[in-house]
């Protein structure tokens, strides 16, 4: 018998290698798929700007990062001693402008010269739901907790997260031409706005996308909403919450991630990493005994393994750990 609908996401004909560039930008699922492949190796800068939930702030975010939209002293505002910005996460708030103003300086620099040439970018939406400054009309990434009469708030129409879908993909295409978007729709609920509102925004996310999809080649959408929702169904695979997916959650969609993206020889790679950071976390009770040496050895054979193999992958951190084990 079977007890439950399995999704098996159709392989891509886009596959992710250890050679390409890629980006991940959007919701906090994103920061979960963008933290695997950091692990795994894969160049990738994960939400360098913070977690930005709505389409429009995903398309502010990739603004600022191109260097689209100028951000100085007017993008930020100071309370209680802390300048703070509404287009960025709160790590970026400091008591000095100028280091907020320095900070951002720095992403936008990395960006731009370690990322000229990115390969594919995955964009997670996570809600219709936007915070306008009542004063401008401005959609904002962050309210930094401000008080509530300072915005508005509304849902995003289809029609303009399809239009913030084409200029986020506009933006990308500067960096280059043939980029391969890679878009998913989050699970996690957003509880405070409401089942029902909650369920109409994701609706709206997902009939805009999907029109998106079907007029724009080079783009793909990946099941992870439904591969939570609809396969795992199952709240033993949520946080105590009951609205974000747990570590096992997540470990499911990414195998599943990994079975849609990449080659068998990739997903052999990942598997080595994921055995060399598995490793690392391991914690002996006698780091000088000789079982806990070898097997330290084993993984700087390992490691030096894969970088004679693949010598495009920094492996250096990887070794130097290993090597103060053995010291």
């Amino acid at each position: 018998m079977i007890f439950r609908t399995e999704i098996r996401p159709k392989p891509s004909d886009f596959k992710i290698s250890h050679a390409q560039r890629g980006l991940t930008i959007g919701s906090c699922f994103s920061d979960s798929m963008g933290n695997r492949l950091q692990d795994a190796k894969f160049p990738l800068l994960r939400n360098p700007l913070g977690v930005v939930y709505n389409p429009a702030s995903v398309l502010t975010a990739l603004h600022i990062l191109s260097g689209k939209k100028t951000f100085s002293e007017v993008d930020l505002f100071c309370e209680q001693g802390i300048w703070k910005s509404y287009f960025l996460h709160s790590s970026f708030s400091s008591t000095e402008k100028s280091s907020v103003l320095e900070n951002i300086a720095e992403v936008q620099h990395r960006f731009r010269s370690e990322f000229v040439h990115l390969d594919y970018c995955i964009v997670t939406l996570g809600t219709a739901w936007v915070y306008a400054l009542a004063a401008s009309g401005e959609i904002v990434s962050n309210c930094h907790k401000t008080p509530a009469n300072r915005f508005t708030r509304r849902q995003l129409s289809v029609a303009e997260i399809f239009t913030a879908l084409t200029h986020i993909r506009e933006v990308l295409q500067t960096i280059n031409p043939n980029i391969y978007l890679i878009f998913t729709i989050s699970p996690v609920r957003h509880w405070a706005d409401g089942a029902h509102e909650n369920q109409v925004s994701k609706s709206r996310l997902f009939v805009a996308l999907d029109d998106f999809l079907y007029a724009h080649h080079n783009t793909h959408y990946f099941e992870s909403y439904e591969l939570l929702i609809d396969d795992l169904r199952d709240y033993r695979f949520y946080e105590e919450d009951l609205l974000h997916p747990n570590s096992q959650a997540i470990t499911y969609i990414w195998e599943q991630f990994c079975a849609t993206y990449f080659s068998a020889e990739t997903q052999k790679i990942v598997g080595d990493f994921s055995a060399l950071y598995r490793a690392m976390q391991h914690r002996p009770f006698q780091r000088k005994s000789a079982e806990y040496q070898s097997f330290c050895e084993k993984y700087i054979t390992l490691s030096k393994s894969l970088n004679a193999q693949f010598p495009h992958i920094d492996v250096s951190a990887e070794v130097s750990f290993f090597e103060k084990q053995c010291r």
